[in-house]
C-alpha cells in the first residue's frame, strides 16, 4: 500500500549513527556496553537522541 501522506519539503531528517559506534565512542565510554545495548535498541541514533536516552536513566539515580 502506498503512503499517500504529504511530505514536508525542505526539512531534511538528521542521519543516525550506528548504535554500535555510539556505544564504542569515547564519549560513552564511562557506561558499561552491555547498558548501553539495552538502553540504545535501535540501530541508529542522533547524537542528541542517544545523549536524551543515556542521561534520563542514569540521572534517574538508586531507589
Amino acid at each position: 500500500m502506498k503512503d499517500n501522506k504529504p511530505k514536508e519539503v525542505g526539512v531534511k531528517e538528521k542521519p543516525g549513527i550506528p548504535t554500535a559506534t555510539l556505544i564504542n565512542s569515547k564519549k560513552y565510554k564511562q557506561y558499561s556496553k552491555d547498558f548501553l545495548r539495552a538502553l540504545l535498541p535501535k540501530p541508529s541514533y542522533t547524537i542528541e537522541d542517544a545523549d536524551k536516552i543515556v542521561q534520563e536513566y542514569f540521572s534517574k539515580g538508586v531507589k
